[in-house]
């Protein structure tokens, strides 16, 4: 292979290929897109437990409790509030996630403001040059700084 050639094999590329060819080709095996709706479901689902459990190979039960929970959710809610409907389900959804990130963000901001405060054994870190006795180079500091003034 020469240098001047790059080789794509990027995992975006081959997913963006698969999601072009996936319609087609479950349509000539004789599928409806209802199998290609459970495909990409499933397939979220794969890359989910992936992320979860990485390559160490411990699969969670939970994991597929939570799939299960989600699903059933998902299904009563749009059986019994938005039959018939599928803009609001999917903008009560957004509404809650914005909502849902919003407040786990702001907790973690709150969380590092606190931890800059603190410290992490929770202590009030004092600022340098105060001169408390919990600080006893700080005091020697401020000690041989006014020395130095001084001339001494």
């Amino acid at each position: 292979m020469s240098h001047g050639m790059k080789r794509f094999n990027s995992p975006v590329l081959i997913a963006a290929a698969a999601m072009i060819v996936l319609p087609f080709a479950l349509l000539a095996g004789g599928l409806t897109l209802t199998s290609a709706t459970d495909v990409v479901i499933f397939a979220v689902a794969c890359m989910a437990l992936n992320i979860l459990v990485g390559h160490t190979g411990l699969v969670s039960f939970g994991h597929g409790a939570w799939f299960g929970v989600g699903a059933y959710a998902a299904a009563l809610t749009q059986r019994y509030w938005f039959p018939g409907s599928v803009l609001w389900p999917v903008l009560t959804s957004l509404v809650l996630f914005v909502a849902v990130y919003s407040i786990v963000f702001a907790m973690g901001i709150y969380y590092i403001n606190r931890l800059i405060e603190r410290g992490p054994q929770g202590r009030a870190i004092e600022p340098p040059g105060s001169g408390s006795p919990s600080r006893p180079l700080a005091a020697a500091h401020d000690a041989g700084r006014e020395a130095l003034a001084r001339g001494s």
